[in-house]
């Protein structure tokens, strides 16, 4: 029997997943044309799925694996790849980069590739068809020297489509016959996760364990407020990436923003706007340090409406205590020296 699965590889045969294959074969492409490259998408974004999909087909092509564990220095593994890479294609894949970018063999041994790719076609050098890195990070902003600057951008979306998630739900209702609506749930799910995968089946998943298989709009409904509630380390990592990054902050609450302004207004954030630039909405972010810290914000927020000669602002404190966040988000106009202020604390 097959299930959803979201903790690691996924594999056909043993779980449901969606139809990669297109993207697999754009991957197969940039390999012919003899790209170096890195697949760097979020956590649990389907890469090492991918990948195992991408070296079923190179197999299927030809191509061969290859160890030899009596290469133990970096000055026989030159001579070695010159050896068995010439009129040869083998591809190398790297997965996890993100372990070992600060590894200074690993560095080392990137270096080494890249002067060999700089070096391929001369006499008696040869390397790798293809180098495919796999990562959260795109190692070319690693700063290391030489620098790994030979690779082709990735370009392949590597979310979900409707019709890509539709082929899975064709399969699990061959096999359960719910009678869903699968072009209707497809787009549904493709709505609320724009293709992540890891939302795509966990969605799946809760309905299909959780949820007594309700297939409808209201049961994929249900399956986003669960995953809402619910602690993993995708969130968590997320929550933590928002609490280091303020700029990524901003980004996030002007999203959560705009719907206020309607499309028709202008924000402005700290104070960034240029001198002359109209300005219809004044936002300060903060993150909560206790009742002090908050009071000097609205302070500061007064601050900047009386440089733009604006009456009315809004303040959103980002508050990380886990056990104080029972309730929130809190939203509340104060008034304060004269000023309107939308005061609202957000729980994550």
């Amino acid at each position: 029997m097959k299930y959803f699965n979201v903790t690691g590889l996924c594999l056909p045969g043993r779980d449901y997943m969606c139809d990669i294959s297109s993207k697999v074969s754009q991957i197969v492409a940039m390999v012919e044309r003899g790209s170096y490259f890195t697949i760097n998408r979020a956590r649990q974004y389907g890469k090492t799925t991918v990948i195992r999909q991408l070296e079923k087909v190179l197999l299927e092509k030809g191509y061969r694996t290859w160890i030899n564990k009596s290469v133990s220095t970096f000055e026989k593994l030159d001579i070695h790849l010159n050896k068995v890479c010439k009129n040869k294609k083998i591809v190398l894949f790297i997965d996890e980069t993100d372990k070992t970018s600060n590894n200074l063999v690993f560095l080392r041994f990137i270096g080494m590739l890249r002067d060999k790719y700089l070096e391929r076609g001369s006499p008696n050098k040869a390397t790798f068809q293809s180098i495919i890195l796999a990562g959260v990070y795109d190692i070319k902003n690693i700063k290391f020297s030489p620098p790994w600057n030979i690779a082709t951008d990735f370009n392949v979306d590597m979310s979900f489509n409707e019709t890509e998630i539709a082929s899975m739900l064709a399969e699990y209702e061959n096999d359960h016959k719910t009678g869903m609506d699968i072009g209707a749930i497809s787009k549904e799910i493709r709505a609320y996760t724009s293709g992540y995968p890891y939302l795509v089946s966990r969605i799946c998943q809760n309905i299909d364990e959780d949820l007594d298989r309700n297939w409808t709009i209201n049961g994929v409904q249900k399956a986003v407020r669960m995953i809402l509630i619910e602690q993993s380390t995708l969130f968590d990592d997320l929550f933590k990436n928002v609490k280091s990054n303020s700029e990524l902050r901003d980004l996030l609450f002007i999203t959560f923003l705009r719907p206020f302004i309607n499309g028709v207004g202008f924000y402005h954030l700290e104070s960034e706007t240029r001198d002359g630039e109209r300005t219809d909405v004044i936002v300060e972010l903060k993150l909560w340090y206790g009742e002090a810290s908050h009071e000097k914000a609205l302070e500061q927020l007064v601050g900047y409406l009386d440089s733009k000669n604006k009456d009315t602002g809004y303040l959103l404190t980002f508050d990380f205590r886990k056990e104080n966040n029972i309730g929130k988000p809190q939203a509340k106009w104060v008034e304060h020296k004269g000023k309107r202020i939308f005061d609202c604390m957000a729980g994550v």
